[in-house]
């Protein structure tokens, strides 16, 4: 790995910038051990309760690349760790819902509200400062809160109805700070997680007709969000809103009993949606949904 300003690990012995030269070997374990329960109630032939509950476990880890000393504004050198290693982090999950039946068997209609706490959250940035490589830090705990509902309907014997929707309200729990003494925080408790839609729904309608073919279209909105979690201190990585775009797709085919045919098109409109702002030192740049795409599939079944 890169060590100083340039050129490979331990080519030189001093550098200003970034780690030292010296190798150094870094070692970090953790184990954990997670639970998880559940519990069902049949009212009738056609709705079903539940609850669960459960935990989460991601193992923490070390940073390809990290400041291990650091030369303040005067040419004093300290010591520093920043973002060497990451810690675990710990979720605990818990969703109550429903599923129903209806209609005879042509409609089917589930929903759910969960809460979700997380603990020492694991968040990945550029940080120029620290090392020119992206690095995982802990940035305190979050929370996670939302309802979510999906369908799918036989309207008539050839049209058929699905949808779904999500509404989720995913924010820091606790006050980020990069630097411990420093008394604002980078991110307040409250804030938006990044790339985290508040609100994402679509709704698609099958048209059959004759003995084998098919039309279909499909509507999917997805909502604003943010491209990273705080302002990184320049015009470019600065925290920005990703705002809401929607998709139409549309298709023609025929389907036999062991294979399938299809004209479609993507993204029917040619909408152009941020999917990513990307925050970095040097430049900033936009990562877009597909654009407007026609092809045709044929697809085998064995």
């Amino acid at each position: 790995l890169p060590c100083g300003g340039f050129g490979p690990q331990g080519d030189r012995p001093e550098s200003n910038y970034g780690a030292d030269c010296a190798p150094e070997a870094r070692v970090t374990e953790a184990q954990d051990t997670v639970f998880r329960a559940s519990l069902e109630y049949q009212m009738n032939d056609e709705w079903m309760l539940y609850t669960a509950w459960g935990e989460g476990y991601r193992p923490g880890g070390l940073n390809r690349f990290c400041q291990t000393r650091a030369i303040d504004g005067l040419g004093n050198q300290g010591s520093s760790n920043i973002g060497c290693e990451f810690l675990p982090d710990f979720l605990t999950s818990t969703e109550v819902g429903f599923k129903a039946t209806l209609n005879g068997g042509r409609t089917r209609i589930n929903g759910a509200a969960f809460w979700q706490d997380w603990d020492d959250f694991q968040f990945s940035r550029l940080d120029t400062s620290v090392s020119p490589l992206t690095l995982t830090y802990n940035v305190g705990n979050a929370e996670s809160n939302g309802v979510e509902f999906d369908f799918v309907t036989m309207v008539t014997d050839n049209l058929t109805l699905t949808g779904a929707a999500a509404y989720v309200d995913a924010t820091l729990a606790s006050d980020y700070r990069r630097n411990e003494s420093s008394p604002e925080p980078d991110a307040a408790s409250g804030t938006d997680l990044p790339r985290v839609p508040s609100v994402k729904w679509n709704i698609a309608g099958r048209y059959t007709f004759g003995d084998d073919y098919f039309l279909q279209a499909a509507y999917i909105y997805t909502g604003k969000s943010y491209n990273t979690l705080f302002d990184g201190g320049t015009i470019q990585t600065q925290r920005k809103t990703q705002p809401s775009y929607k998709v139409m797709n549309a298709s023609v085919g025929m389907e036999r009993e062991t294979w399938t045919a299809e004209l479609y098109v993507q993204n029917l409109t040619d909408e152009r949606g941020t999917v990513w702002q990307n925050a970095v030192t040097w430049d900033e740049r936009v990562t877009i949904n597909q654009p407007r795409t026609l092809g045709v599939s044929f697809r085998r079944n064995f």
